[in-house]
C-alpha cells in the first residue's frame, strides 16, 4: 500500500461528505432531524454526528492528540449549520494529514486507548482503512435515509468521484 492510495480516499471522503452535506441541507429542518426507525443513530443528524465523532476519535489518535468522547452516539453540534462547518474543518485537516503522509508512516504502530478503556494498538495503514470504511458505512446510511426523506440521489461511488474530479 502506498499513501497515494489514503490521500486518494481522503479526497475522495471530502468529496462525498460535500454531496451529502448539500443534500441534508435541502431537507426542512424537521425531516433532517427527524428520529427515524432506520437510522442507526436516530436520525440524520445523529448519523452526521457520529460520523464526525469517530474522524475526530481516529484522527486524533493519528496526530498524537486524543479525543475524549463520552460515548460513540455523543452529539457533538446541535445543528446542521454548526456540525457542516465542523465537518468541512475536518476534512480539510484530514487531506493535509493524510497528504503529509510518507509510504514509511504507514507501517508505523500507533498507541491508543478505546473507548471502553482498553490499551490497543494498530498501524497507521489499518487505522486509515478503518476510518475510510466507516465512513462510508455511515454515510450509506445517510444516503438511504435522505431518500426515505423524499431526496432524488445522485451516486457518491468511488467511480462518481473520479468522474467529478
Amino acid at each position: 500500500m502506498t499513501t497515494q492510495i489514503f490521500q486518494g480516499l481522503a479526497r475522495y471522503n471530502r468529496w462525498a461528505n460535500t454531496v451529502i452535506f448539500d443534500l441534508a441541507d435541502s431537507l426542512p429542518e424537521a425531516d433532517y432531524m427527524k428520529i427515524r426507525p432506520a437510522a442507526f443513530f436516530g436520525s440524520i443528524h445523529l448519523t452526521l454526528n457520529h460520523i464526525l465523532l469517530v474522524d475526530y476519535l481516529w484522527f486524533g489518535r493519528l496526530r498524537g492528540m486524543p479525543f475524549q468522547v463520552q460515548g460513540l452516539d455523543q452529539e457533538l453540534y446541535e445543528n446542521f449549520e454548526r456540525l457542516q462547518e465542523a465537518r468541512r474543518a475536518e476534512d480539510e485537516r484530514i487531506v493535509s494529514l493524510v497528504g503529509a503522509l510518507a509510504d514509511t508512516d504507514l507501517a508505523r504502530t500507533i498507541g491508543y486507548r478505546d473507548t471502553s478503556g482498553k490499551d490497543d494498538r494498530i498501524s497507521t495503514a489499518d487505522l486509515l482503512v478503518t476510518v475510510f470504511n466507516h465512513q462510508t458505512h455511515h454515510r450509506g446510511q445517510v444516503h438511504a435515509l435522505l431518500k426515505e426523506a423524499g431526496l432524488v440521489l445522485p451516486s457518491i461511488d468511488y467511480l462518481d468521484y473520479l468522474d467529478a474530479a
